[in-house]
């Protein structure tokens, strides 16, 4: 807003003028491409991570659907969290776009309840996530304790109607 103020004050000499005008567009488009550039490593990110993200909670669910007794289970518990971190978007990225664009890191598959929201919402799978009252007695079991971690073949196992899924140690 500033340039436009001053460019018209600008009367004379007429070279002055053009040279100042050139100046601006030439800031101007500058400025534009640096936000298209930023905005499309930004969005790349963002796709690339919610690619992986429903990657890996589709993994998840195709094992639920592999154990037996899945078809009578109604809840999830979720010890931990995934694994699936790249240097592509931790590193690399992050060092090519200003952290204020909100578009870092890889995961958001962080939090149980991101679980859920990914099965009822993205696989059409509506879990409830167990409560705290439940979830605590779950990782005294020795079950728990002696199960393997993400991506085993037993890091996944339904007791009663609860799908316990081990991502890291207890």
């Amino acid at each position: 807003l500033l340039p436009i103020f001053f460019y018209d004050r600008l009367e004379k000499p007429r070279l002055v003028v053009k040279w100042y005008s050139w100046v601006i567009l030439m800031v101007s488009l500058s400025t534009i491409f640096n936000f298209a550039l930023i905005d499309n490593i930004a969005y790349f990110n963002m796709n690339l991570k919610y690619e992986k993200n429903y990657a890996m909670a589709n993994r998840v669910l195709d094992r639920i659907e592999q154990t037996d007794g899945y078809e009578h289970a109604s809840k999830i518990a979720v010890i931990g969290r995934p694994k699936i971190e790249t240097e592509l978007a931790t590193k690399i990225i992050k060092e090519k776009i200003p952290m204020m664009t909100g578009a870092m890191w890889d995961v958001f598959l962080t939090n149980p309840y991101h679980f859920k929201s990914m099965f009822t919402h993205y696989l059409g799978k509506p879990y409830i996530l167990v409560t705290n009252k439940e979830f605590e007695p779950l990782l005294e079991t020795d079950l728990v304790k002696r199960m393997p971690v993400w991506p085993a073949k037993n890091s996944v196992v339904i007791v009663n109607d609860i799908i316990i899924i081990k991502f890291s140690p207890v």
